[in-house]
């Protein structure tokens, strides 16, 4: 164990005071001294172990472990997502502590941009189940409903513009997929609610795009509505 209890309840601080719940964490100490090698190659043979603080949600890592040639100093290594920013010079706690400090803001924002897909796939069903059941209500949307609905199809495409050259899309499949959306933008002016959704559905379904396009696009638009029909997210990003 290279940590000691107060030394555990501090990167406990550290991370709730960079605003990441510790609860989404794991905290491992000591690691296996055969992992540390694979990690470290050049170091001596019996490493004085580590801990490594774990956000579960992202896999990115903390890594702590002494520093061999000083006392009461420490190493650490920090991965956020996929990217490793490699190990920092050795440094007492105190600034350790304020690396894993920058460490976890950088982990809390990266979680706020990466998006349940899963969850966000999930709900389209829900949202349709919802609108069409036989006591769903289909009074026209309100004013601020049109505008929620303006601004998911105004993500949509700015999706579809942003990865344009990825999805190899052509400029006449964007044009004819802009004059859908605006058709489905304006029938939200115009329809009720249960109407609307399955009008918009059928919009979207039936254009030329490629099918993970257009399955991304659904659950951006619908998604997206959600919380107009008791449901509520965030929008997905596309992927090929």
């Amino acid at each position: 164990m290279i940590l000691t209890k107060g030394m555990g309840n501090e990167i406990l601080e550290a991370l709730k005071s960079a605003g990441l719940d510790p609860a989404t964490c794991t905290l491992a100490d000591p690691m296996p001294e055969t992992s540390f090698r694979l990690a470290n190659p050049f170091t001596a043979d019996r490493p004085p172990g580590r801990a490594r603080v774990t956000h579960r949600p992202t896999g990115s890592t903390f890594t702590i472990s002494r520093a061999e040639e000083r006392e009461f100093q420490y190493l650490a290594r920090m991965k956020v997502g996929q990217a490793d920013f490699g190990s920092v010079s050795s440094r007492p706690w105190s600034q350790l502590l304020s690396g894993m400090q920058d460490w976890a803001s950088y982990v809390r924002d990266e979680e706020a941009d990466t998006p349940d897909l899963w969850a966000e796939v999930q709900e389209v069903p829900e949202v349709l189940a919802a609108a069409q059941a036989s006591d769903a209500s289909n009074a026209p949307f309100t004013a601020d409903e049109q505008v929620a609905i303006r601004s998911k199809l105004d993500e949509a495409r700015q999706l579809i513009r942003e990865q344009r050259e990825q999805l190899g899309l052509t400029s006449e499949q964007i044009e004819a997929f802009d004059q859908r959306l605006d058709f489905v933008e304006e029938a939200s002016t115009r329809l009720g609610r249960k109407d609307w959704l399955m009008m918009a559905m059928g919009a979207i379904l039936s254009s030329e795009m490629p099918p993970h396009v257009i399955q991304a696009i659904v659950t951006t638009v619908i998604h997206g509505v959600a919380h107009i029909f008791g449901i509520g997210g965030l929008p997905p990003m596309i992927t090929a």
